[in-house]
């Protein structure tokens, strides 16, 4: 389900919004179109397809997945809030395109909450820190100790424009005390391997792929920005125990087009809610380092508006600006 958040620049958004302005793809009749802001193959599409099967038994129709990559998720978000409010189109709604892009793209082609029906939060998970294998940092307290010796000569590093990494890692600066400078590299590969180098003071990434370094004897992870444990690595320690509030979790949920019925909505929770407690659905949250985390539409709603003041000061003080 993890969603990397990697809302694009203007540029991404202008390349991509010819695709929504068509309109959203059309299903077989009587289907159910579940948008996915990424490609086939993708960790949270495989997610969305492993929650489809069980949504679609729950209602009686077939939930066919429509994949619109690219953009961080916004061309998927701007089809669904384009689409009819009949309950036919649906958002694997995500942190991406709900809480960060419309802190960082201008124009957004939708409003993340007059734009929608928020059905219902599934679930979340953190991002995890990690230190090169070589660094005198062996826990959370003393990467920070580090961090404040080092004073603006400390770096920290992400994948470039995947914002929420580098927001978990404004955050922890911040709370440290600190002054470590950000570095953006192209892929994933590029900033693990700086990280595996010793060339950054610590890393932001999700935990299902910082792992297999540790295990290899490249990286030391330290701690995770969930609110809880992660249930694949239980032992380490959430960042909250140190800085109190500080949580920065990846959460994927459900929504549907603005205006949506009550009725409609009220069966469509219902249905979200017995496909979340389907075997297969929580065997996979576990794989991908999350678990299920349910809340209902209006608790949803007020949670999207939250995330989106909380995201947006950090984003302020971490320098991220639109673009």
């Amino acid at each position: 389900m993890n969603d990397p958040a990697q809302p694009p620049r203007r540029r991404l958004l202008a390349a991509g919004l010819g695709l929504a302005a068509a309109g959203p793809a059309r299903a077989q009749d009587g289907a159910i179109r579940l948008f996915v802001g990424a490609a086939g193959g993708t960790g949270i599409d495989i997610a969305a397809r492993t929650f489809a099967a069980p949504l679609g038994a729950a209602l009686g129709l077939p939930v066919v997945v429509v994949n619109r990559p690219s953009a961080g998720g916004v061309l998927a978000a701007s089809a669904v809030a384009q689409a009819a409010p009949d309950g036919r189109s649906l958002l694997y709604a995500s942190l991406g395109p709900l809480a960060i892009a419309p802190r960082i793209v201008r124009p957004l082609p939708y409003h993340p909450l007059a734009s929608f029906t928020h059905l219902a939060r599934l679930a979340c998970g953190g991002f995890a820190i990690a230190v090169p294998a070589g660094s005198p940092a062996r826990d959370l307290p003393g990467l920070v100790a580090r961090l404040r010796e080092k004073g603006a000569a400390a770096n920290y590093g992400s994948s470039q424009g995947s914002v929420a990494y580098q927001l978990a890692g404004a955050m922890l600066v911040a709370a440290a005390g600190g002054r470590a400078m950000h570095v953006a590299y192209r892929g994933t590969g590029e900033v693990l391997a700086a990280a595996e180098s010793g060339a950054l003071d610590f890393v932001v990434d999700l935990r299902t792929l910082l792992q297999p370094h540790q295990a290899a004897g490249g990286l030391r992870l330290l701690a995770v920005t969930s609110q809880h444990p992660d249930p694949g690595m239980p032992e380490l320690p959430p960042l909250r125990l140190y800085f109190p509030g500080m949580v920065l979790e990846s959460w994927v949920g459900l929504s549907a087009p603005h205006g949506l019925p009550p009725a409609e909505a009220e069966r469509l929770q219902a249905a979200a809610q017995t496909a979340l407690a389907d075997p297969a659905v929580g065997a996979m949250l576990l794989r991908s380092g999350a678990s299920a985390d349910w809340l209902p539409g209006a608790a949803f709603t007020g949670f999207v508006a939250a995330e989106l003041r909380r995201l947006g000061e950090i984003a302020a003080t971490a320098g991220i600006v639109p673009g």
